[in-house]
Order: structure tokens, then C-alpha cells, then sequence
């Protein structure tokens, strides 16, 4: 090979290890927001159903505790998780725009 090209070759090498190593640094960004979204969407979920089982025992007329008092903590928990979750905005990637298409997940 000559200086030229292999001047050329490197200069390419360079700059397609630059894109990927950004598309990895979105996809990981991506990925860290994600798992962040589903951590606080599990919890919403929990505390939803501890909420459900209570107005069950509720309907049921059992009261070993208060379970009014129990039920109003529970709601304020669900309510603290909600507001996590809404400011949770994970960055959309456009992999068709930056020609990339074959990472877009089915």
C-alpha cells in the first residue's frame, strides 16, 4: 500500500470507530434511562397492588391495624412513584435518520 492510501484507510478506520463508539455511547444512555423507567414503573406497580390488596381485606371487614391509616400512606407512596416516573424521559434514538437502521429493535 501506498503512503496515500493507507493514509486513507486509517482516516476511514478513524472515523467509522468515532460513529460507533457514539452509537454505543446512545445506545448505552438509552439502555441506563430504560432501566431506570422499568425500576420506577415496578415499583408503581407494587405499591398499586399492595393498594388493591388492601381494599380487598377492606371489603373483607378484617382490621387487625388501621387500615384506612395504611391505605392513605400507600397512595401517597403511589402518588411519590407516579411523579418519578413522569420526570423520566429517556433519549429517543433515530436509527433510520442516522443511517442505522439495522439497531432499530423490532
Amino acid at each position: 500500500m501506498s503512503g496515500a492510501t493507507q493514509d486513507i484507510y486509517m482516516m476511514g478506520k478513524t472515523e467509522a470507530t468515532e460513529c460507533y463508539r457514539a452509537i454505543l455511547r446512545m445506545v448505552k444512555t438509552h439502555d441506563e434511562k430504560t432501566e431506570k423507567k422499568h425500576q420506577v414503573e415496578v415499583e408503581k406497580y407494587s405499591i398499586s397492588d399492595q393498594i388493591k390488596f388492601l381494599d380487598g381485606i377492606m371489603q373483607k371487614g378484617v382490621s387487625y391495624f388501621n387500615i384506612k391509616e395504611e391505605k392513605n400512606r400507600i397512595e401517597a407512596e403511589l402518588l411519590l412513584a407516579e411523579e418519578k416516573l413522569s420526570t423520566i424521559k429517556g433519549p429517543h434514538v433515530d436509527w433510520y435518520r442516522i443511517g442505522e437502521s439495522w439497531m432499530a429493535k423490532p
